[in-house]
């Protein structure tokens, strides 16, 4: 579904690369809490579907933030692996700024 997802975005009129990505993120959210709040299980559901949406959006923007500061391309499968690195080492040391910068080196880069 993720390729899906993405091929969405890319048509989208604001394109892949939103800097209100985060906003509109914030928004959709408080729709959706309204949604539950009202009750409304379908209009929940759609809501839902607005705040994955935009979650997409917004990581895809901050991966060309740091892509661009980093002159080197990352993409979704590498955000997703800092993810599952950093909460898997945290999981296992609590939280640990030093322990998870390194594990990051050691499993991806070496920067």
């Amino acid at each position: 579904m993720i390729k899906e997802i993405n091929d969405l975005i890319v048509k989208s009129p604001s394109g892949p690369i939103d800097k209100d990505s985060m906003k509109k993120l914030v928004e959709e959210y408080e729709e959706f809490n309204k949604s539950i709040e009202d009750g409304d299980e379908l209009d929940s559901i759609l809501e839902l579907a607005d705040v994955v949406y935009y979650c997409f959006k917004l990581i895809l923007f901050c991966l060309s933030v740091v892509s661009k500061k980093y002159g080197k391309v990352f993409v979704l499968n590498d955000a997703l692996n800092f993810c599952e690195i950093k909460y898997s080492t945290r999981q296992k040391n609590k939280k640990n700024h030093e322990l998870e910068r390194q594990a990051i080196i050691n499993r991806l880069y070496y920067f």
